[in-house]
């Protein structure tokens, strides 16, 4: 099962989008791995345009993510569609980003225990 993440600004908390909309940073959860989707590296998007390209990418070069588009957009949890990024903050170090999706993981497994 696919989950949708809501980040925030957690990570990349400077972020800026059209009309000084604060980035709504997000990631994909699979409960089947317990991980991360990771589509060419990347695990977290500031917008549903930014996910789209690079599922379409990876599916271009034969490397679909598990799960189909269309799912992925019924879960997102954003109004933004439409919204692109026209100012980023500096990326967060891997160090930074793998601690935090760790702590997110670890997170959810205790929320799936209690279900």
């Amino acid at each position: 099962m696919i989950r949708f993440i809501e980040i925030g600004d957690q990570i990349r908390c400077e972020v800026v989008l059209e009309d000084d909309v604060p980035a709504k940073e997000f990631a994909w959860f699979d409960t089947r791995t317990e991980r991360f989707i990771d589509i060419d590296g990347t695990q977290t998007w500031l917008c549903w345009a930014d996910f789209e390209q690079d599922y379409n990418d990876a599916v271009a070069s034969g490397h679909p993510p598990y799960g189909e588009l269309q799912r992925y957009k019924r879960l997102y949890g954003y109004n933004d569609m439409d919204i692109e990024v026209v100012a980023e903050a500096p990326k967060p170090t891997d160090d930074e980003v793998e601690k935090f999706m760790v702590e997110v993981t670890d997170y959810i497994k205790q929320l799936e225990k209690k279900l």
